[in-house]
């Protein structure tokens, strides 16, 4: 007896009776096709990634709804004002889009890990030096908040 164990864990016993015969072939295959393919499993990573790049693109992605962000919840100094554009809501992500303006009169340099709040999963910046009067998008991915 053989016991066959398929790539999806189903098995099946073989019992081979030998007799003199000729040569014969055996040749197995699945008796039942899948209806719809495997769904791509993206790894954590990937996922922030995939976010942070279609947020950056200002592109629709699947398992999210965007929606216009109301209110910024976050401020910085007053010379950096930020204004809250989308969100991006997912099962165990959020994403956030923001525009933020120079309003003073000399060069902010910002840097991503001085944005970020202990509860962000990704930050990124389009440009990390504006002079007066320019701008820059702030792209903010932070884990889903669940209301109790």
């Amino acid at each position: 007896t053989i016991t066959l164990i398929t790539e999806s864990g189903l098995t099946h016993d073989l019992k081979l009776l030998p007799q003199e015969t000729e040569f014969q072939s055996i040749l197995l295959k699945p008796t039942l096709v899948s209806e719809k393919p495997k769904q791509k499993i993206l790894s954590y990573r990937q996922r922030l990634i995939t976010l942070i790049k279609a947020m950056i693109q200002g592109q629709k992605i699947p398992g999210y709804r965007v929606t216009p962000l109301k209110q910024a919840e976050r401020a910085f100094k007053k010379s950096l004002t930020i204004k809250p554009l989308l969100a991006y809501q997912g099962e165990q992500e959020e994403g956030y889009v923001y525009l933020l303006k120079n309003e003073g009169n000399d060069l902010l340099s910002l840097r991503e890990q001085n944005l970020a709040r202990p509860q962000d999963l990704a930050i990124a910046l389009t440009q990390a030096r504006i002079q007066p009067g320019e701008t820059s998008s702030l792209f903010v991915i932070t884990k889903t908040k669940r209301s109790s």
